[in-house]
């Protein structure tokens, strides 16, 4: 039930032909490797410690509340999506080449210093964002720097990357080190020109 803690001092584990669903609040201080079936139900999962942790395994894994406090940091190495609440409370989360989805009932999110959702590779933060209504992306790469997409047109996919730096032709080119944010933020939308965003 939701009352239940289920505290894990290594890492949590579902096996290829294993369901898990409904685990009340689990607090893990490893790391979450899903190679089955997982069904967040109301659960709260909590990733805790100083050392790196992974979030794994075969299968996506789609998280109703996530809360990270890891200071150590945390690897992304499948696709997560949550779908109601994001806490960083410590330590970043490296997407390497895996997405973080933004569920459609995404209501709260809670960030602390300098937590973020890294974008260190191929892979993107993506929400969908209905006309008008607005998304917070909590991205940054060495600082916290969230952007906020506000839809005034037609419902779509955003999807968000940041660079750490500003180059001379936007993706490439020459690195400008002086009078600049030192943050270019990438977006796209899935059906080019549908809203007005």
């Amino acid at each position: 039930n939701d009352s239940t803690i289920i505290q894990c001092a290594g890492n949590f584990f579902i096996g290829a032909s294993s369901t898990v669903s409904g685990i009340g609040q689990l607090e893990l201080e490893g790391d979450w490797l899903n190679s089955g079936t997982f069904t967040a139900d109301s659960s709260v999962v909590t990733i805790l410690g100083t050392t790196q942790s992974v979030i794994g395994g075969n299968s996506a894994t789609t998280f109703l509340d996530l809360t990270i406090n890891n200071s150590g940091d945390v690897v992304l190495e499948r696709d997560v999506t949550v779908t109601r609440q994001l806490s960083l409370e410590a330590g970043q989360v490296n997407l390497g080449d895996s997405d973080f989805k933004l569920g459609d009932d995404f209501e709260l999110f809670t960030q602390i210093g300098i937590s973020a959702l890294v974008t260190d590779g191929l892979g993107e933060i993506i929400s969908t964002i209905a006309n008008g209504e607005s998304q917070i992306f909590p991205v940054g790469n060495n600082n916290y720097t969230p952007i906020t997409i506000q839809n005034d047109g037609t419902s779509d996919r955003f999807s968000v990357q940041c660079l750490p730096k500003v180059l001379s032709d936007g993706t490439i080119g020459n690195v400008f080190p002086n009078d600049v944010v030192s943050t270019t933020w990438l977006i796209e939308e899935a059906v080019a020109g549908g809203t007005n965003a």
